[in-house]
């Protein structure tokens, strides 16, 4: 395998940038770019064409991940050629306008694409006005047992306005598109972690709809939360990124899955969370420091295992809400990634509105607040 990663500047000559990158020959680039470089369309164009023979992907961001570094105002490039004849990749987009069924579209990108010796399927989506929980769902309704499924939702600087999702086609305002990798060659991980502590007691669900909680433990949502809240209270809905929500099982044990809050209703007191809920089950607030977020991205690095000496690359999703919280030593979670997959390993990545990732396909789920990976290798090349 051969792979690179590159960052672009803005008003850097692009075609100098591209450079490494075309020294690889790469088949599949992915694209990270804040909202800036979409004003300009062309641009990223030029970016792509300067390799004819690749497939380019990616999203607007609310960060970009390069290397050790973490940037904003950047376009993150993670370039990938694969050695073996075996390996090749399919792809498929759909748009999904605002309100529309997220499962339906996640089952039509999951039946575009051949299921027959797929190893991995990668779908990023709009990060705004979409039901990720849903969309996963019909992912899994269609996408073979063995395959494993990872991804997330483009990033709009915190803003949570609108996404961009780029396609060999161009970019879309609501598209989502799925990349299926196959070949026996490839070694594809994935893995996560999200580092965040919980605060106060399981509190039970009373009534949801969707992904909108209106009651916890009979009483409205958002005045519970705005009691715990405290002083931030006052910089809601925005400082509910640094307060998620942990879903527990129905023995209130730990799952994993975080839900980040998006939007308040003050008339009917609910909170609109970045996932689906279920109603009668349990929600714990969470709160994280800087080095319990720089720790768990090295613990989802580790998860993937011994990754073996060859070249390698890493693709690195994380949440804005991560971001915002750690500020100025948010490099410390590229860093801490490098620290685990070693020099060797090309890092490339963006910060999200939401994370898909899981240990197989039954599992995968929609994360916030949480540092996904997804490593690809090459076991062995046949010529």
């Amino acid at each position: 395998m051969r792979c690179v990663t590159s960052s672009i500047k803005a008003g850097q000559n692009i075609q100098a940038a591209c450079a490494l990158i075309g020294d690889i020959r790469p088949q599949l680039v992915f694209m990270f770019a804040a909202l800036d470089w979409f004003k300009d369309p062309a641009a990223l164009s030029q970016v792509a064409a300067a390799w004819p023979q690749a497939l380019c992907f990616g999203c607007s961001t609310a960060g970009e991940i390069s290397a050790t570094s973490v940037d904003d105002g950047t376009l993150s490039l993670l370039a990938i050629g694969f050695d073996s004849n075996d390996a090749r990749i399919e792809w498929s987009q759909t748009d999904v306008p605002r309100g529309k069924d997220a499962f339906t579209a996640g089952a039509a990108l999951a039946g575009a694409i051949a299921s027959d010796g797929l190893r991995h399927a990668l779908v990023i989506a709009p990060g705004t006005d979409l039901n990720g929980s849903a969309l996963i769902d019909g992912l899994r309704s269609v996408l073979p047992d063995e395959c494993t499924l990872s991804g997330g939702l483009a990033g709009d600087a915190g803003t949570f306005a609108g996404t961009y999702q780029i396609t060999p086609v161009g970019a879309g305002a609501r598209t989502a598109f799925i990349i299926g990798f196959y070949g026996a060659s490839l070694d594809i991980r994935c893995a996560f972690e999200g580092g965040w502590k919980a605060f106060g007691p399981a509190r039970k669900a009373t009534r949801t709809k969707g992904n909108v909680l209106y009651e916890l433990d009979g009483e409205p949502a958002l005045a519970i939360y705005k009691k715990y809240l405290g002083a931030y209270a006052a910089d809601l809905p925005g400082s509910g990124l640094l307060f998620p929500f942990e879903i527990r099982s129905a023995q209130r044990e730990r799952t994993g899955i975080i839900r980040t809050i998006l939007a308040i209703d003050e008339a009917q007191g609910s909170l609109t969370l970045a996932g689906a809920i279920e109603e009668g089950g349990f929600l714990t607030l969470m709160h994280a420091s800087t080095d319990g977020l720089a720790l768990a991205a090295m613990g989802a690095a580790r998860s993937l295992g011994d990754l073996g000496s060859g070249p390698k690359a890493l693709l690195a999703i994380s949440c804005v809400g991560r971001k915002l919280v750690m500020g100025a030593r948010a490099e410390e979670e590229a860093e801490g990634l490098s620290d685990v997959v070693g020099p060797q390993t090309a890092i490339g990545g963006f910060y999200s509105n939401g994370e898909i990732c899981g240990e197989d396909l039954a599992a995968c789920a929609l994360h916030n607040q949480s540092m996904t990976v997804t490593s690809f290798a090459e076991t062995h090349v046949n010529s």
